[in-house]
């Protein structure tokens, strides 16, 4: 066991008379220092100097992670337009790697890449596809209206 002994020692009374707070006052004047300085009262600490400074903000711009659009170019590569679904399906996956090793702009345009192509895919593709709808529809009714020659009771 140990013989260490715990002992609770208090802070010292609060005294009003020797608060070294003191207001910032307003700068304009040729005399004043650029920071006021605030002394001790004396018999407490002596040659210390407190110095109040400006207060001064930081502000902290936190980068926002850029959209990958990985499912649109999933999408875009199986059912859309397989060349522009593809080159956006490389797009996307550079697009966490680049901001994972802080190229933040490099991710950004990666994520723009991938939109742009993701875009032209569906819409080549949408294109595409009711084009080829449209002339296999016109093909099933042209062959459906034609008079058919085959004689089905024919015995050979």
């Amino acid at each position: 066991m140990s013989n260490f002994t715990y002992t609770e020692i208090s802070p010292p009374p609060y005294n009003p008379q020797f608060s070294t707070y003191q207001p910032v006052p307003q700068y304009g004047t040729a005399n004043q220092l650029p920071y006021p300085t605030v002394s001790e009262p004396q018999g407490t600490h002596t040659n210390i100097t407190v110095v109040q400074q400006p207060v001064c903000s930081t502000i902290i711009v936190a980068n926002r992670r850029p959209e990958n659009y990985l499912v649109f170019s999933i999408i875009n590569f199986l059912f859309c337009c397989i060349c522009f679904g593809l080159a956006a399906l490389i797009y996307s996956l550079q697009v966490d790697s680049h901001y994972t090793a802080g190229r933040v702009a490099q991710a950004w345009a990666a994520s723009n890449a991938a939109k742009k192509l993701n875009i032209s895919g569906f819409i080549i593709g949408t294109f595409f596809t009711v084009i080829a709808t449209i002339t296999i529809v016109v093909v099933v009714v042209i062959n459906a209206n034609e008079d058919d020659d085959y004689d089905y009771n024919y015995d050979y």
